[in-house]
């Protein structure tokens, strides 16, 4: 195999998984049509830039750009909290959580998606907009069913949390996907810090 399914993103500490895994317990008790696909709480993760098919053979100018791009910017914290839908909870397709986060979140995520365009990965035409997904609509969803989703995703809306907990951010990662039968697989392929370019680790295939 010579092309992995890869991204980039910000990983999240398992304390925080465990208030999520709670989250998503609760609420996918009350989705009771099963018109949810739920995201398991071990793979949520905040996706700075997805490179889909990526060559073995580039992992070594990516491990080298993430490092660069890492240095240039220090630690900073992410307040997880708040729910909402996309496009709209009236017609959901996306349910998630929203995070308040610094500028330099939103600097490093433009400035690792065009230094990664010289080799072959295009930027996205949306833009940025940091968020943890926790759930799916089903494809084959009616629409009733959609529009009964949508008012009960707007009640979980209304009553959600402020606040889920802090995220302090020191390092950016890039991830193999595997997808299986059971869902997806993550693993990471390396690490490089941010403002600490000699702690990067390599990525290796």
């Amino acid at each position: 195999m010579n092309t992995i399914r890869a991204f980039i993103a910000i990983e999240i500490p398992e304390t925080i998984q465990a208030r999520l895994d709670q989250v998503i317990s609760d609420l996918k008790k009350q989705d009771r049509e099963h018109v949810l696909h739920w995201s398991q709480a071990k793979n949520i993760h905040i996706t700075l830039k997805f490179l889909g098919e990526t060559p073995l053979s580039k992992l070594e100018s990516l491990s080298q750009i993430l490092a660069e791009q890492a240095a240039r910017q220090a630690p900073f914290d992410i307040n997880l909290g708040g729910l909402g839908a996309f496009p709209a909870p009236a017609r959901p397709r996306v349910f998630w959580m929203g995070m308040e986060a610094p500028p330099r979140l939103a600097i490093l995520q433009k400035e690792i998606e065009q230094a990664v365009i010289p080799l072959g990965f295009p930027a996205e035409e949306r833009a940025f907009t940091p968020h943890l997904t926790l759930a799916r609509v089903a494809q084959n969803a009616t629409r009733d069913q959609i529009a009964q989703t949508g008012i009960l995703m707007t009640t979980w809306i209304k009553s959600a949390p402020k606040t889920l907990g802090l995220i302090h951010v020191h390092q950016v990662a890039i991830f193999r996907s595997d997808l299986r039968p059971g869902g997806a697989v993550y693993t990471r392929m390396g690490s490089a810090s941010l403002a600490a370019a000699s702690a990067d680790r390599p990525l290796s295939p």
